[in-house]
């Protein structure tokens, strides 16, 4: 089976997962796509925002953006520390960076 990896981080939750994508034999590892810059701000961006915030209060977003450091450094202590071009010097697979639109 092959497989694509879609990912904005060069050493995130994807660099944990593509080592063991490589090592079984039945998954072909065809592309990893590094999608990078930042999201285009548009109206739609802003109404989500502001409907998730009339949902869960000022408080829980509040709360929400306090939390945020908690998950990101979850993710940063379970991954291999190593970034996707180490990856890719030692898999071999294809990369290609792609930059957002804005």
């Amino acid at each position: 089976m092959k497989v694509a990896v879609l990912t904005g981080s060069r050493d995130g939750f994807a660099s944990l997962c593509i080592p063991a994508l490589v090592r079984d034999p039945n998954i072909e590892l065809a592309l990893v796509i590094l999608n990078t810059g930042e999201p285009p701000r548009t109206w739609n961006f802003y109404k989500r925002k502001i409907k998730k915030t009339l949902k869960i209060g000022i408080l829980g977003t509040l709360n929400g953006i306090r939390m945020r450091p908690w998950f990101s450094a979850d993710v940063f202590a379970i991954t291999s520390n190593l970034s996707l071009e180490e990856l890719q010097a030692e898999f071999g697979f294809r990369l290609d960076s792609k930059r957002r639109r804005s």
